[in-house]
């Protein structure tokens, strides 16, 4: 196939705004969902990819190139949100499992002393440290040490300890997806 230089400015330039164009609307997915999973190195990836794929579909379409880089461009909307909600689901997962590695380090400190501990930071630091989320992304991770929350991919992981025997609150969640702790199936129990 031989293209003018002026093809390829175009082609370029769509690369550029469908890039553009995607991690705006994962950027305005973060700020509907209150969730942000990846970092934005791999979002931006992501959306580079879609746009790329897309360019690579115009360059083997000889004709209408115009009507096909607008419908590769509205079909990059679904196939990016289908990615994002993907990296939120993963994050969820992985901060249950970790939650769930949380557990039986709670319920351990409770047999060894007789009471639930009341910050995250009484439990044995080197148990903590090897208790790490499963991540297939990079996904992004805050923790105040010592405390009693993380944040694995933007689900926050919350434990918090009522007086006395009450039981303690192990919780993971965000706006729409939660759960809470349930000590005496030792699993975790759906809130909607």
């Amino acid at each position: 196939m031989n293209h003018s230089r002026s093809f390829w400015w175009k082609l370029a330039a769509f690369v550029v705004l469908l890039t553009g164009f995607n991690l705006g609307l994962d950027l305005f997915a973060i700020l509907g969902s209150g969730v942000f999973p990846v970092t934005l190195s791999v979002l931006a990836g992501i959306s580079f990819t879609l746009a790329c794929l897309s360019a690579l579909v115009l360059l083997l379409v000889p004709k209408r190139r115009a009507q096909v880089a607008v419908f590769l461009a509205i079909l990059s909307m679904p196939a990016n949100l289908v990615i994002f909600s993907g990296m939120v689901s993963q994050a969820y997962e992985s901060a249950r499992e970790y939650g769930a590695g949380l557990a039986p380090l709670i319920q351990e400190f409770r047999q060894q002393r007789g009471r639930w501990p009341e910050y995250l930071d009484e439990l044995p630091h080197e148990k903590l440290r090897a208790l790490k989320p499963k991540r297939q992304l990079p996904l992004l991770l805050y923790s105040r040490d010592g405390l009693t929350w993380n944040i694995i991919g933007g689900i926050i992981v919350s434990y918090s300890c009522g007086p006395g025997d009450t039981k303690p609150q192990l919780y993971v969640g965000r706006r729409d997806l939660s759960s809470r702790w349930d000590w005496e199936g030792m699993r975790w129990d759906d809130i909607h």
